[in-house]
């Protein structure tokens, strides 16, 4: 498996035997929340193309879709998912119906959101019209109700 990420911490947690190649993405590193930012791509290069991106964002939302705190930020991750085939989000139910400073992508660049609880019911209805699959993971310790 070849792994592209832009945190920090990603590299040094994979098991060697499983991993070809790891490329870390970006140019600015954000230390509070070990990550890089800056474009997907390489010098010289036209750009990537990745199977799946999985990205964590700090808004979703019915109306304005993804959502980051930072621009560049959600410049990097609009062109990561823009590369890939697959595209999963990650979000806590604190994220939803929150509409944060920059705009990364509607809800129909998302082919899946994995979440620690069921969205409210407009969101739940815009990503079934989206066509989202929707996964629902509790919290340790929390029983889903």
């Amino acid at each position: 498996m070849t792994v592209v990420t832009n945190n920090i911490k990603v590299p040094a947690e994979l098991p060697a035997a499983a991993v070809r190649d790891v490329y870390l993405l970006g140019g600015t590193c954000r230390m509070e929340s070990s990550v890089t930012i800056g474009p997907v791509g390489f010098p010289g290069m036209a750009g990537i193309s990745a199977d799946v991106a999985v990205i964590g964002v700090g808004g979703v939302s019915a109306r304005t879709g993804l959502s980051t705190t930072n621009l560049p930020e959600a410049q990097m991750m609009a062109q990561m998912l823009e590369s890939a085939h697959r595209t999963v989000v990650v979000a806590d139910a604190t994220k939803f119906n929150r509409n944060a400073f920059a705009h990364i992508a509607s809800l129909e660049a998302v082919d899946t959101l994995v979440t620690d609880a069921a969205p409210p019911e407009e969101l739940t209805a815009a990503l079934v019209s989206a066509d989202i699959d929707l996964v629902v993971v509790p919290a340790a310790g929390r029983r889903e109700r």
